[in-house]
């Protein structure tokens, strides 16, 4: 397990865990291509004629009862593959697998539970919620059903652009009508309290995926947002509440929120659960030696939670990003966050187009930002300003000013290495 050493968990789960936070990091760190391909062949194998698929691929496919959220390597890894390697076939050869797995995660009606496993897992399976939060580690019978409904809302997610993508019009829009009643479920008085904008009674997970997802009714998305700033920030003095899975939505909506601030807090935090106290081993205490507690005490030091802020360093604070509309780095989307704590960054991608670099200081107001775009590749480089005028940028036709966005001036550039230079009054720091 990536960073984590040597497993201490049950052997169950030293078999290939099929767990989000992993799989994104991983394509930053490594060269995923050749292993996810041979991988998703053994989660194909591994799948039930009805769909169903085990938790872990092989080469020993041990199954054991878990959410659907524990199960959706089928769908994420196919669609990262093609944004990361624009690899196409990938998509052709999973996307009949998906289909059986998406077909058994419909539900068959709106009054019982999102995911309905098969007779023979029982309803153990059903109800973990965001499993391993450090507050609430098993089964939660309120936010349960809430977090995998949300969580299947993203799988559908990927599947529609998928089934875009391979010019599967009918099922993009079956899967976008699914999206539709799931997300309609998620805002029903059981699950959203109106009135203070509060999903799950408050939960870090179901809002953090409630944030990445759009769900919530326009008129009380930013009170959907400030509620996990203020959980995070002020009922929980700086400390994240989410487990193996809302960890990595958590990390994806602070940068959607352009909160980096809040999202460094966490992860830098001087006391548990932060990835900081993990790294001041053997001086912590070994009851404070974990990101995530989990069921065997608090000892579960070498669980992938750890994993789950790679891509992180990467998305926001070097602000490389795949761009869905032109995958394999054809076209390369890079939005740093500045962070006022950190006076410099440099993030290096070695995509398969040639290394993407993002290096940037911050310094009294003034950001520098040096980029590096491989051959054969573009960018849209988001470039923090409240003006224009106030970026100086590189003349010729490689840097091309298209528009001021939100607190940024973007611009799309070709190949080569670009440097800008912002000045930024403390109002928009």
């Amino acid at each position: 397990m990536m960073l984590s050493g040597m497993s201490r968990d049950s052997w169950r789960e030293r078999l290939g865990t099929a767990l989000i936070e992993n799989i994104d990091s991983s394509l930053y760190w490594c060269d995923m291509g050749a292993f996810y391909t041979k991988w998703m062949t053994d989660h194909r194998d591994a799948q039930r004629p009805n769909g169903y698929l085990a938790m872990s691929g092989g080469p020993i496919a041990y199954d054991y009862w878990s959410p659907n959220c524990a199960k959706n390597a089928i769908v994420l890894v196919p669609w990262l593959m093609y944004l990361h390697y624009g690899d196409r076939q990938v998509l052709d050869v999973n996307y009949p697998a998906i289909e059986r797995w998406l077909k058994l995660c419909v539900p068959k009606d709106d009054t019982g539970r999102t995911w309905q496993p098969p007779d023979d897992h029982g309803h153990a399976e059903a109800g973990y919620g965001d499993h391993g939060r450090p507050t609430a580690r098993w089964y939660d019978p309120h936010t349960g059903d809430l977090f995998e409904t949300l969580h299947t809302i993203d799988c559908f997610r990927m599947a529609k652009q998928m089934a875009r993508t391979l010019g599967k019009t009918a099922d993009a829009k079956r899967y976008r009508d699914i999206q539709t009643r799931l997300a309609a479920k998620c805002n029903r008085a059981e699950f959203l309290d109106r009135g203070k904008g509060l999903y799950g009674g408050g939960d870090q997970g179901c809002h953090a995926l409630a944030v990445c997802l759009n769900v919530a009714p326009p008129p009380l998305r930013e009170k959907v947002a400030r509620h996990l700033i203020s959980d995070i920030m002020e009922t929980r003095s700086g400390h994240l509440n989410t487990g193996f899975i809302g960890t990595w939505y958590l990390l994806k909506a602070l940068t959607l929120l352009n909160r980096p601030d809040v999202a460094l807090r966490v992860i830098t935090n001087s006391t548990p659960p932060s990835w900081a106290t993990l790294l001041k081993h053997p001086d912590t205490a070994p009851d404070e030696l974990t990101l995530l507690p989990e069921f065997f005490g608090k000892g579960m030091i070498p669980h992938p939670g750890w994993c789950s802020m790679g891509f992180w360093c990467y998305q926001a604070l070097g602000g490389i990003t795949p761009d869905p509309e032109h995958p394999g780095f054809e076209r390369v989307i890079i939005r740093p966050r500045i962070v006022p704590d950190l006076n410099w960054v440099k993030a290096e991608y070695d995509s398969i187009r040639g290394t993407i670099a993002s290096h940037w200081t911050f310094e009294k107001g003034h950001f520098t930002l040096t980029v590096i775009i491989p051959p054969n590749t573009t960018a849209l480089l988001y470039v923090p300003a409240t003006d224009p005028s106030r970026v100086k940028a590189p003349g010729g036709p490689l840097v091309k000013f298209q528009r001021m966005e939100g607190a940024c001036a973007l611009y799309e550039i070709s190949s080569g290495t670009h440097r800008f230079e912002s000045d930024l009054p403390k109002s928009a720091r």
